[in-house]
This record gives C-alpha cells, sequence and structure tokens, in this order.
C-alpha cells in the first residue's frame, strides 16, 4: 500500500493532466448533447419545447418558478481553438483590418459605433422580453393561458434576438480587446460579468488541459464601473481558492490577475461558470468589466 501511495504522489501531475483531458473530452460531448436537446425545463416548472407548463413558469430562458429568469446560454465562450490567450481567431475578419494597433485603447473600444449598436440594440431586445415574460404571467395567473403562452412565445424570441446581438457584440470587443494580447493573456474588457466568466471558463479549462503553467486574466481595475472596483476579480478569486488553483493580482498592476495553474495548490476543476455567476452580485446585463 505505501509503494502505492508513493506512485501515486510521484506522478500527481501525469495523473492530473490524464483526468484533465478526460473532463474536457467529457464537456465537449455534454455540450454536443445540449445543443441538440436545447434548453431544457427551468427550475423544475415551466415551458418546454414551447408548451405551457404545469407551475406557471417558463424554462427557455424565461420566468422561471419562484421569481427571476432562468439562466440563459453563456454568451461568448467560443470554441477551443488550440491557443491559450492572445489575438482571437479570425481577428482581421470580425475587425475589418489587420491594423491591430488600432485598438490599442480600450476605452476607445468600448465607445466604437458598431460595439454601442449591438448593445443598444441587445438591450431594446431584453426589454422586450421582459416585459412579455411579466405579461404572460399575469395572463397565466388571472386564468388566459393561451394569452400566456403566446405571449411566452413572444418572450423567447425577443429574448432569442438579444442573445445573438450580445454574442456579435461580445464577438467584436474582444477581438478588438486582445488584438495585441501576448499567447497566455486574455483581456476581457468591455464584457458583461456572465460573458467574462464563460471567457474565463474556456480558457482556463483549455490552459489546464495544454499544462499550460500561468495565465494572465486582464480584469481591469474598476475605474470606470460604479463603485470603482472589478467586479470580476473578487469573484474569480473565490472560485480558484475553491478550486485549490492559486492566483494572485499582479504588483505592478492591480487590473491583473496571474493565475498558476500548476503551483503550489494547482489542480482542481476549470468548470467555473455556474459558481462564478453566483459569487458576482449585481446585474451581469450591467455591470461592465472595466
Amino acid at each position: 500500500m505505501d509503494d502505492i501511495l508513493h506512485f501515486v504522489k510521484s506522478n500527481r501531475r501525469m495523473f492530473l493532466r490524464i483526468g484533465r483531458k478526460l473532463w474536457r473530452a467529457l464537456k465537449r460531448r455534454k455540450f454536443q448533447t445540449a445543443a441538440g436537446a436545447g434548453m431544457g425545463a427551468g427550475m423544475g416548472a415551466g415551458m418546454a419545447q414551447g408548451g405551457w407548463g404545469q407551475g406557471g413558469g417558463y424554462a427557455q430562458g424565461g420566468y422561471a418558478q419562484g421569481g427571476g429568469y432562468a439562466q440563459g446560454p453563456v454568451y461568448g465562450a467560443g470554441p477551443d481553438t488550440g491557443t491559450v490567450g492572445g489575438p482571437a481567431p479570425n481577428t482581421e475578419a470580425i475587425l475589418g483590418t489587420n491594423n491591430i494597433h488600432a485598438f490599442d485603447d480600450n476605452n476607445v473600444n468600448a465607445q466604437n459605433p458598431q460595439y454601442m449598436e449591438l448593445r443598444s440594440r441587445a438591450r431594446s431586445e431584453g426589454d422586450k422580453m421582459s416585459k412579455c415574460f411579466d405579461q404572460s404571467k399575469s395572463a397565466y395567473s388571472h386564468g388566459d393561458h393561451a394569452r400566456a403562452k403566446q405571449l411566452s412565445e413572444e418572450g423567447n424570441y425577443h429574448k432569442q434576438q438579444m442573445e445573438q446581438l450580445n454574442a456579435q457584440a461580445v464577438e467584436w470587443i474582444y477581438a478588438a480587446n486582445n488584438a495585441d494580447s501576448p499567447p497566455g493573456t486574455i483581456d476581457v474588457h468591455g464584457l458583461y460579468v456572465k460573458e467574462a466568466l464563460a471567457k474565463v471558463d474556456q480558457v482556463v479549462a483549455q490552459a489546464q488541459a495544454q499544462g499550460v503553467p500561468e495565465l494572465r486574466i486582464i480584469v481591469g481595475k474598476g475605474i470606470h464601473s460604479r463603485d470603482h472596483e472589478s467586479k470580476i476579480r473578487p469573484a474569480v478569486e473565490d472560485l480558484l481558492r475553491k478550486y485549490n488553483i492559486a492566483a494572485h493580482v499582479d504588483p505592478k498592476n492591480r487590473g491583473v490577475l496571474v493565475v498558476n495553474l500548476f503551483g503550489p495548490r494547482g489542480g482542481g476543476s476549470a468548470d467555473f461558470t455556474r459558481d462564478m455567476a453566483h459569487s458576482a452580485t449585481g446585474d451581469e446585463h450591467e455591470c461592465i468589466v472595466m
């Protein structure tokens, strides 16, 4: 038994790498299955595949039983491109230029007319979505189930439009802010909290699978946030501690979080998104990481 324990301890990192590769393969398989099956039911009640449930709630991103909206798909995670950090895939095509220095200033990028228009249209669709879901809930409570179903379907349409517009905004701002990022670094400026968490989830898992020892996450200093504090950094730090992954704030730049994936407390799962979203406070469609 002692020999077995000694062998396991001596080859700990090898076992961790094998486990992470298996985890990544399982995660991809689950994602493909989920993509074909749809979003499923929200909190045990609501509408499934367009049908009205008995609980008075909605599953497809609509109103969940007990109040609030069921969580929809994560924005901006994207596929595993094989490169950890650095410029986004197809950056030149997304931005329409190969002049990466045109996007050196994140504040200028955040004021880009194309980006602002996408966010504005997404907010408009989100307002319409909320109105439809609220009216649907009211109609259902008054016994008008047919009208409730119609309004719920309209709400789901606006939700889909909102998600598509936000996804386009994420693609543009992430490409712009990472146009000159070196490998091993990601910049999540300009993303909503939920979107930033999706990017961190993707890249940390990818880095672990490839055995990358260190990752730099530019979370911002919170200069442009309402309380002048970064919204994403404390949530990421808490999650990294929970999963025993060492991290520290760059002493030369408090807007950068340095993640040591294989340090003294290395290892652990990179399935962060759900727990990060729970840790982050505020409206995910309002709090921007700056």
